[in-house]
């Protein structure tokens, strides 16, 4: 024996209780073990609480965005109202219809059913615009 193991243990009362080798590095194993479980269960609750902020400002994102989609939609449902239409037509200078004028087209895609059946017909003619002077 060293005397320094000497020096350090002469005061030291050995009990009974012992342990041996094996039994210490069980027990550190097992502290080591909880150690790791609760640095492991740490880190997953600090994930879940990140992901559970990122989710409440993605859904918080979602509501702004759904609430300004219905708000752009009341715009444009304003917009394309027949009263809005009518003013905005009346701003860039058109007047309803006093005479209206249809023109056949007679090789028309849609048409050219219904002008096989009808050749026989002759087709209205073609009436031309009213000229700004109506008295000559």
């Amino acid at each position: 024996m060293t005397w320094l193991h000497q020096w350090a243990s002469h005061g030291i009362k050995r009990t009974g209780w012992e342990m041996d080798p094996t039994t210490a590095l069980s027990g550190l194993a097992l502290l080591v073990g909880l150690v790791l479980m609760a640095a492991f269960y740490l880190a997953l609750s600090s994930q879940t609480a990140v992901l559970g902020r990122r989710l409440e400002a993605l859904e918080s994102q979602r509501e702004a965005l759904q609430r300004e989609i219905a708000r752009l939609e009341v715009e444009i449902a304003q917009a394309q109202s027949a009263t809005a239409m009518m003013q905005r037509a009346q701003e860039m200078g058109f007047r309803p219809a006093q005479e209206v004028y249809f023109l056949a087209v007679p090789h028309w895609p849609a048409l050219a059913a219904q002008a096989a059946q009808k050749e026989e017909r002759a087709l209205p003619p073609v009436i031309p615009p009213p000229t700004g002077d109506r008295g000559s």
